[in-house]
């Protein structure tokens, strides 16, 4: 290529050769060289939504909230978020930093919102077979109250109907109604 030509990224070598009226010649060479137009990435983000596991917890990766971050060199060597988790239930602010091959970086902001959908446990003792007082139709019985269990915290236990511990029972079959709540109000 001559003066003015376009040159891609690399290594040219470009030839000049001069020739005069009788033909004799002379030539030299010129190399040029062209680096490659490397412009940091652009990093674009998503919010997330996720669901805690067992623990209450929930891991999201960089790329869950990448949302087509592009290099225009096809170069992207890494995604990373700050801070990496586990998140706990809740709503929390993250950066995502997508870095290329010449160590440019871009950031962006993503919103990870974490969700409790697993419902409590209730832990119920096991049924009872009680005689009654002599001489009387009833019983005074005590028991443990069942207990609530859940993956990320118990925001409630209580009684819907029924006897409670220590209550005077009377003759036959009686039905205690318990229930639980957890911090995400599922019941």
């Amino acid at each position: 290529p001559g003066s003015g030509a376009f040159f891609t990224p690399g290594k040219d070598t470009v030839v000049y050769k001069i020739t005069d009226p009788t033909g004799l010649f002379s030539t030299c060479s010129v190399i040029v060289t062209v680096n490659a137009c490397d412009e940091a990435p652009v990093a674009k983000c998503k919010e997330v939504t996720v669901y805690a596991d067992s623990e209450c917890k929930a891991l999201v990766s960089a790329i869950d909230v990448d949302n087509g971050s592009m290099d225009m060199e096809d170069n992207i060597e890494s995604y990373s978020i700050s801070p990496e988790g586990p998140f706990s239930v809740g709503i929390h602010q993250v950066v995502l930093t997508v870095t290329d091959i010449s160590n440019h970086q871009s950031s962006c902001n993503a919103v990870i919102t974490v969700l409790d959908t697993i419902p409590p446990q209730l832990i119920c003792p096991e049924n009872m077979i009680v005689n009654t007082d002599p001489r009387k139709c009833t019983s005074i019985v005590t028991y443990t109250k069942p207990v609530g269990k859940d993956n990320c915290s118990i925001f409630g236990n209580g009684q819907i109907s029924g006897i409670g511990p220590g209550g005077m029972f009377p003759k036959g079959i009686t039905t205690n109604l318990f229930y639980t709540e957890d911090g995400a109000h599922l019941k």
